[in-house]
């Protein structure tokens, strides 16, 4: 896994227990409940990058048909999951 591509697309740095769980595992769903989403998976629904930009564009849509955006959305230093 080229975890530093992964990062630069998404804009974020994944922490190193979540690297070791995907490369352990791979994405897909756990006990029904759980998903784990894997940076390439070959399912795209359990693709961490495919679900990053199809949330976002949701989201976006979301927000410009006028629901609230949540406030901590709204600082600063928020960390960047959705425009």
């Amino acid at each position: 896994m080229k975890w530093a591509a992964v990062e630069e697309a998404l804009d974020i740095v994944l922490p190193a227990d979540y690297k070791r769980l995907v490369q352990t595992y791979g994405g897909g769903l756990f006990a029904g409940v759980l998903w784990l989403l894997e940076p390439g998976c070959s399912d795209a629904m359990y693709d961490l990058v495919a679900q990053t930009a199809e949330r976002e564009a949701i989201l976006t849509e979301l927000w410009e048909a006028g629901e609230d955006k949540p406030s901590v959305l709204h600082e600063v230093n928020a960390r960047r999951c959705w425009p």
